[in-house]
């Protein structure tokens, strides 16, 4: 193939489109404009692609099917009523919807009559103007007819008319017309004589704020403070306007005011009729019952006042009190292709732009008629697949209303497409494996319109057989008394599994699971004869064949029985230094091994204090000390497996040794020697302080007063130092002990039987030396004489049995 033959293919293939993607038609108008006046002739196209060929076009309005046309349809004389959303139809497809709008005269055209200033009445001599307001509908060149009472006025180029001296006969009901356009409405104008008057705009809508004037003449002497009355209410006021806001309908009434005109009460009363800006709004579709698949339209229909015709609305669509379309400038509401979840009662609200007016219509019910029913999903022939047998799903739904439909199905498992949209309602699998198993759903949908539904989810589980059970001893070693666990589980397998477990091929019970868990069988170890091997098997009810597991061993010991502790000496009390033995007695164990407590401390076996015979069985003491003192115990223990053993403790037994051991012994003697060495030093420093002291006493001696004194006893009292008079101050040195000062007893007391001595003892310091409390003290002594005692001069030796010597020490401060 050439190159040139090439291009050219590439660019046939890119100027030929896909059938598939063919544009939907549109609809057009003729005139070119969606807005047309009642009466005018309108055309509508269903317009499609010129390479698209069809033979049948459906046109419909709001959603309602108006009849087979051909592809243009034309309305000769348009009215109100024909304004709404057109769609068409071509071959298959669906347009979007287009709006037309039919204006009828009236309402376009129909002008307003106004007043400036804007008040409906007003005193004799005054001025008003009054304007035919005809929006933006009339052309300059425009003629306009004045009417008073129905009676033409004027015939003028010029909208306003101005009343200059307004008089009595000027009073009445006026209106105009713009052209061959329709007459506005009438609007009253009343001239008044009085000297008050109540006056208000001479159109109030609903919304507005409502102004009132308590007016008097300009020449009259009137108070501004006025009163005024809105029904039953009296509202003082001490200007004479007053305003009330968002006036509603339902506040059209009588209106009145009193005020003081040359210092008497006036009162004067007017009619006003708040007027409705539109009309309370309907929902209009042409069918209550729509298919679900087909477009739907509802439209909010309302009526605005013709003197407020440009007013701006908004609408809002609800379903049964919940938004479906907020306010916007559309009044309609519209659903391509609705579903079953659309039915249900339908209201629309019309508010102005501020949201001060705001009308909700009644609930308009539609319901939506099902095309066809939800799909359900079942096996075909049987609930239950085993792996490798064949498995077929059906998808069956019912054609609704007799339509003529040719579903398309579609199947999933697990959310995933295994079959897509097909003319086929049955899904094969002709050796089901267990991947097959899971949760199926089936869709179908219609060719036509936009309907899709799912089915029902079906649950399908591949049966399938176990496999080879694993066996689990827990533990793989016991001792009699003990309860032991099988565990028994396949790990593959349709549910529910049935499991033996066996004993030497002695069935020990059997247990079925309901869930991908292991059965589990408890036994207790009643004899040795229940070591050796051990196995399970499995199987379901799918699969009679079961599977058997591979042989599991239990070792099976002789437990720790009768055992206790006792010692070679069973005396309360064990001598100090004495041995003693204890042994650890068992009436049966396998091989234990034994540990020894004293004091709950565990015996090491290197212990120099202890020695253990007999392979731990026996504690040997060879010489008793008081750290032996205490509570004994044994602990054996079989090991079962290498990270498990069993494990039993004895009886306590008490020893208590007696005697004190040689190490207290040897802390005693020190301590007596101490002591002992203590009181000998005491008793030579006793000796060393009288022998000082003799040549003390020994001045003590009898004199004989002389004739003319007179010797008074002194007064001594327990406790206190006698008063020494004369006294004699010598200063001796010792070494350690100080100086010492001593008095000679006075002639006055030489005849007396207690001679009384007092000592100051003044501790020696060195210059760096600092004084401290008692460091200075003094000592008093006395001598008593016996009857018959002879004391010899002071120069004479004494008697050595004369005195007897009394120590009696006061501490002086």
């Amino acid at each position: 193939m050439s190159v040139l033959a090439s291009i050219i293919i590439i660019i046939i293939l890119s100027v030929v489109k896909n059938p598939c993607d063919a544009v939907r038609p549109v609809v057009t108008f003729t005139p070119h404009w969606k807005i047309v006046y009642e009466g005018d002739t309108v055309t509508m196209s269903c317009d499609v692609e010129a390479a698209t060929q069809h033979t049948d076009y459906s046109w419909y309005k709001n959603s309602e099917y108006i009849g087979q046309y051909v592809q243009k349809y034309t309305i000769t004389s348009a009215e109100e009523k024909d304004g709404g959303d057109y769609m068409c139809r071509a071959g298959g497809d669906y347009s979007l919807p287009a709006r037309l709008h039919v204006i009828t005269k009236g309402s376009a055209e129909r002008p307003v009559v106004t007043f400036t200033p804007n008040w409906r009445k007003i005193f004799t001599w005054e001025t008003v103007t009054i304007t035919c307001d005809t929006g933006s509908t009339v052309r300059g060149n425009q003629r306009y007819y004045w009417y008073k009472d129905k009676v033409i006025l004027y015939e003028e180029k010029q909208r306003n008319i101005t009343i200059t001296y307004a008089a009595p006969k000027h009073s009445g009901e006026y209106q105009c017309r713009a052209g061959s356009g329709d007459v506005s409405l009438p609007v009253r104008l009343e001239v008044s004589i009085g000297s008050l008057i109540l006056q208000a705009p001479p159109n109030v809508y609903e919304g507005d704020t409502l102004t009132l004037r308590c007016h008097s003449r300009p020449l009259y002497k009137a108070e501004k403070e006025a009163v005024f009355h809105i029904g039953s209410k009296d509202i003082k006021s001490e200007q004479n306007i007053l305003d009330i806001p968002n006036v509603t309908t339902t506040m059209t009434g009588i209106y009145g005011c009193t005020g003081k005109v040359g210092g008497d009460d006036r009162k004067d009363e007017t009619f006003i009729s708040i007027q409705a800006l539109f009309d309370t709004p309907q929902i209009t579709t042409y069918w209550s019952s729509v298919t679900e698949g087909y477009a739907m339209t509802l439209t909010c229909y309302t009526k605005r006042n013709p003197a407020r015709s440009a007013t701006e609305l908004h609408f809002a669509f609800y379903r049964d009190g919940q938004n479906v379309q907020d306010f916007s400038a559309s009044a309609t509401y519209s659903v391509l292709a609705v579903q079953l979840v659309h039915s249900g009662y339908y209201t629309c609200d019309v508010s102005d732009p501020s949201g001060s007016v705001r009308k909700r219509s009644d609930a308009f019910h539609i319901q939506v008629q099902e095309l066809f029913s939800y799909p359900e999903i079942k096996l075909v022939h049987t609930d239950i697949i085993t792996e490798g047998a064949g498995m077929t799903l059906t998808c069956n739904t019912v054609i609704k209303h007799g339509y003529t439909l040719k579903p398309q199905f579609a199947f999933y498992r697990d959310g995933h497409t295994v079959q897509d949209f097909s003319a086929s309602a049955t899904y094969s699998v002709p050796s089901a494996q267990p991947v097959h198993s899971g949760n199926y759903t089936c869709d179908v949908r219609s060719p036509r319109v936009s309907v899709r539904k799912r089915s029902n989810v079906l649950c399908v589980q591949i049966k399938v057989g176990v496999d080879q059970p694993q066996l689990k001893l827990l533990p793989e070693a016991a001792t009699v008394g003990d309860e032991i666990v099988l565990l028994c589980e396949s790990r593959n397998g349709s549910l529910p599994i049935h499991y033996r477990f066996y004993h030497n091929g002695t069935l020990l019970g059997n247990i079925t699971v309901h869930d991908k868990k292991a059965a589990v069988l408890s036994l207790t170890i009643s004899s040795l004869t229940m070591a050796g091997p051990y196995y399970c098997d499995s199987g379901n009810y799918f699969f009679p064949q079961h599977q058997q597991s591979d042989t599991v061993h239990l070792l099976v010991m002789a437990p720790v029985v009768n055992m206790t502790v006792t010692t070679d000496n069973e005396d309360e009390g064990l001598a100090f230094g004495s041995p003693v033995t204890m042994t650890c007695s068992i009436q049966r164990a396998s091989s234990p091994s034994y540990l020894w407590l004293h004091n709950d401390e565990v015996v090491e076996r290197d212990s120099e204090m202890y020695q253990l015979r007999d392979e731990g069985a026996v504690l040997y003491i060879e010489s008793l000390t008081r750290h032996h003192t205490g509570t004994y115990r044994c602990n054996a223990s079989i090991a079962l497996t290498p990270s498990t053993a069993y494990s039993v403790l004895s009886n306590t037994q008490d020893i208590n040794v007696q005697e004190q051991s040689p190490a207290d012994r040897n802390i005693l003697w020190p301590a007596l020697g101490i002591l002992l060495l203590l009181i000998l030093i005491l008793t030579v420093l006793l000796f060393l302080y009288r022998h000082r002291l003799a040549p003390v006493l020994a001045r003590c001696h009898r004199k004989q007063p002389p004739a003319d004194v007179t010797v008074d006893k002194p007064a001594v009292r327990v406790g206190e130092r006698p008063m020494l008079e004369d006294a004699h101050r010598s200063d001796t040195r010792d070494n350690d002990l100080g100086e010492y000062s001593y008095i000679t007893p006075t002639e006055n007391h030489a005849n007396e039987d207690v001679c009384y001595a007092y000592i100051d003892i003044n501790r020696k310091r060195a210059a760096s030396d600092t004084a401290k409390d008692n460091d200075d003290f003094s000592v008093m002594y006395s001598v008593v004489k016996y009857p018959g005692d002879t004391v010899k001069t002071q120069t004479t030796e004494e008697t050595s049995d004369s005195t007897n010597i009394y120590q009696n020490f006061t501490k002086a401060h």
